[in-house]
């Protein structure tokens, strides 16, 4: 198991992570990713934290069972457990499915 510091805005780590976001409001261009999400939260609130790709590398060395640490302001706000990571592969379709995921949240 490994710890992950995730920097961010307390209003955006808030809404993506604390209080989550409606699987509606998703804009999921990946059909396995649409997949994935429904069959975990079906039309739920999805608690779910994306990175943009400047971080990918950090990104890679996170695995599911890992924990993320979200501080803002230098104050630790939220603790998370990764329940599955995206890109599922390193395909670049994925990647950009990724991205625009994590600049709508």
């Amino acid at each position: 198991m490994k710890v992950f510091l995730a920097p961010g805005f307390y209003k955006n780590i808030k809404r993506s992570v604390m209080d989550g976001v409606n699987v509606k409001e998703l804009d999921i261009r990946d059909s396995s990713l649409r997949e994935k999400i429904l069959g975990r939260y079906d039309t739920g609130v999805v608690k779910l934290w994306a990175l943009k790709g400047s971080l990918r590398d950090r990104w890679t060395s996170l695995d599911e069972g890992d924990y993320v640490l979200f501080y803002h302001a230098g104050k630790l706000i939220y603790a998370g457990k990764v329940g599955f990571k995206y890109p599922l592969a390193d395909e670049p379709e994925q990647v950009e499915s990724g991205n625009s995921l994590a600049e709508s949240v």
